[in-house]
C-alpha cells in the first residue's frame, strides 16, 4: 500500500511538472528611432537620471514578436508614450511609464 502511494505521488508530481511548461515566449521590448534599436532595460525612479529633452513620442506599435522598423515604433510601448534623452549617457533613453517611473532603453546600432 505504501509503495503504491509513493508511485502515485511520483506520477502526479511528474504530470504536474509536465503541464507547467509554458509555450509562451518572452520578447524583448524594442524601440526603433532613427535607424537604431533601443532595448528595454530596468524601470527606475524619475530622479535617477536628468532629463535633457523630449525627443518624441511613440508613433507606431507593432506585434510583440515583430521587430519594429518604422521611426518611433515599438513592439511594447503604447502609441503616444513620451521618450526622453538624458544628460548622463547619450546611449540611453527614458520612456515615461507614470509620473514617478521610467523605463531605460539602451542603444544598439543596426549593422548593415
Amino acid at each position: 500500500m505504501r509503495k503504491t502511494f509513493i508511485y502515485i505521488l511520483i506520477l502526479l508530481i511528474g504530470l504536474m511538472a509536465g503541464c507547467s511548461n509554458s509555450s509562451e515566449r518572452a520578447y524583448a521590448a524594442i524601440l526603433f528611432i532613427e535607424g537604431k534599436e533601443y532595448y528595454g532595460q530596468k524601470i527606475v525612479n524619475k530622479d535617477q537620471y536628468t532629463i535633457q529633452a523630449e525627443i518624441g513620442k511613440v508613433k507606431f506599435r507593432v506585434d510583440k514578436e515583430t521587430l519594429p522598423k518604422q521611426n518611433f515604433s515599438s513592439n511594447s510601448l503604447e502609441v503616444g508614450t513620451p521618450i526622453y534623452s538624458v544628460k548622463e549617457d547619450k546611449n540611453i533613453l527614458l520612456v515615461k511609464l507614470s509620473d514617478e517611473k521610467y523605463q531605460i532603453f539602451s542603444e544598439k546600432a543596426i549593422e548593415n
